[in-house]
């Protein structure tokens, strides 16, 4: 087992629920106070300098629950970023559900209701959209999903209201709806746009394609999409209109977001090390995948360089460059790492009064975003973190810091990957060198990486730790020289004096 696939199944078993948020808004524009329910990812954390990505879900008290856990699946599996959802229920007034007059742009003779779509954009552009801005931190990238009538919204939206948002998710939509007047609407607006850089992604049944219009929208994009446009309509056989949802929603999201996994697919391990001349080491990446390029020398990758398979032999001096390049600009990504060469690390081979079984520590209190000069700190108390050490256990839940110092003991001798991972900051040193630098605030869903050559003997270890607010986490993993299997290097197996 390499070590990607410990992490990736630690990244799974760290999900926690989202934080979910009841809220609403006074419009002007519409002249009634609108709920709103705000899911915020595990992930967020006020103050921290994340910012994500929004989709707003009309239709809300219909579709929140599945598309919440589509959603967290979908996410799971690294197909794509955290999302803050914002779900919009119906206003139910004396005349029933009010969807048709927010979903429609136009009157129709068998239904008066209908006609306020403008209204709904101007509300969701001028007040809801700001809103959300500014209570929480968001990237500017917004989505909208829609059902049935609220498809032929989401249609609406994009052709009278392009900007306001990047991607446009219309399930199973309701296209027959006055003489299937939306697909008219959108002939002639992407007629005259030339450019249109947002993705539209529209689902149904076989039936639905056929019947309700889907299909003729389909030949409208095929003909007159503007230069830009990311688009696809995606049909499902053996659904129905509600059942679609599931799949639709999961490859929509999938589409939207394709080329998020780049970030882990250009993640390798180590990440960086010191190499003995003329002795490689392996360098692993999270799968191989056809738009994945490498080098070795510095250069920027691009088409013409090297596909990345999943393991990479690299000898010292070399600066590995990792880079995907897919379809979406948006996640064109790249990963670096330098290998030096270097001799051996110097081991200590006897320390006077050493014990097995802990290392010593070092608990502060206070209020970081980085890791503070702790030497300038006074300790709130001091210890041995031994087997039964936990940081469950700490009286503060949050703003608190640890130092831990001891020494390992290596009996093999050979190249030792070691890999950190924290909520929040941390640092990994071996002899005083800093080996690996996880600092700052965020989460724990990935590690950081260094690998280096050690011979038999003790080496003096320290471990710095932080953490702000939010799940606590700290994990230190190795990969010893004569094992595919990583280890957890735990205080149980540290030696101190």
């Amino acid at each position: 087992m390499l070590i990607i696939d410990v992490l990736l199944a630690l990244n799974i078993a760290l999900a926690q629920k989202p934080a979910i948020i009841n809220d609403s808004i006074f419009s002007k524009t519409l002249n009634e106070q609108r709920k709103i329910t705000i899911c915020l990812p595990e992930e967020y954390k006020p103050g921290a300098n994340s910012k994500y990505d929004v989709v707003y879900i009309i239709d809300g008290e219909m579709h929140l629950a599945d598309f919440l856990y589509i959603y967290q699946f979908a996410k799971n599996q690294n197909f794509l970023p955290p999302l803050i959802l914002v779900a919009l229920p119906n206003t139910i007034t004396s005349e029933g559900n009010m969807r048709d007059r927010d979903f429609l742009p136009e009157k129709t003779i068998d239904n008066e209701k209908a006609g306020g779509a403008n209204n709904f954009i101007g509300f969701l552009k001028d007040e809801l959209v700001p809103y959300i801005n500014e209570k929480f931190s968001t990237s500017g990238e917004n989505s909208i999903f829609g059902h049935s009538l609220g498809g032929v919204f989401t249609m609406y939206a994009l052709i009278k209201e392009p900007r306001l948002f990047t991607n446009y998710y219309c399930s199973d939509p309701a296209f027959p709806w006055n003489n299937q007047r939306i697909i008219a609407m959108a002939e002639e607006t992407f007629t005259n746009t030339i450019e249109l850089s947002k993705t539209l992604w529209i689902i149904g049944t076989e039936e639905t394609y056929r019947n309700v219009g889907i299909q003729k929208m389909d030949s409208v994009l095929n003909k007159f999409a503007p230069a830009g446009l990311r688009w696809n309509v995606s049909i499902y056989p053996n659904e129905t209109h509600m059942s679609v949802r599931l799949k639709g929603i999961y490859d929509g999201l999938k589409y939207a977001y394709d080329g998020y996994n780049s970030k882990k697919m250009v993640e390798f391990h180590p990440m960086g090390g010191a190499l003995l001349e003329g002795k490689p080491t392996p360098v692993f990446l999270n799968g191989s995948f056809p738009n994945v390029y490498y080098t070795t020398d510095g250069s920027e990758p691009d088409t013409s360089s090297k596909h990345a398979p999943q393991m990479i032999e690299i000898t010292a001096p070399a600066k590995l460059t990792v880079k995907w390049i897919g379809e979406n600009k948006k996640y064109i990504t790249s990963s670096s790492g330098n290998f030096e060469l270097s001799k051996v690390w110097p081991a200590v081979q006897y320390v006077n009064d050493i014990k097995i079984g802990g290392c010593r520590y070092s608990y502060y209190e206070g209020k970081w975003k980085t890791l503070p000069d702790f030497i300038k700190l006074t300790p709130v108390r001091t210890g041995i973190a031994d087997s039964s050490f936990s940081l469950e256990k700490l009286p503060a839940n949050s703003n608190f810091g640890f130092v831990f110092e001891g020494y390992l003991k290596i009996d093999i001798e050979g190249y030792y990957i070691f890999a950190l991972s924290s909520s929040d900051g941390s640092k990994f040193y071996i002899n005083d060198y800093e080996i690996i630098n996880n600092d700052g605030l965020h989460g724990s869903d990935y590690y950081k990486s260094y690998v280096v050559p050690l011979q038999k003997g003790f080496y003096p270890i320290r471990l710095e730790y932080f953490q702000n607010e939010g799940n606590r986490h700290l994990d230190l993993i190795y990969l010893p020289p004569d094992s595919h299997e990583t280890l957890h290097l735990t205080f149980g197996m540290m030696y101190f004096k």
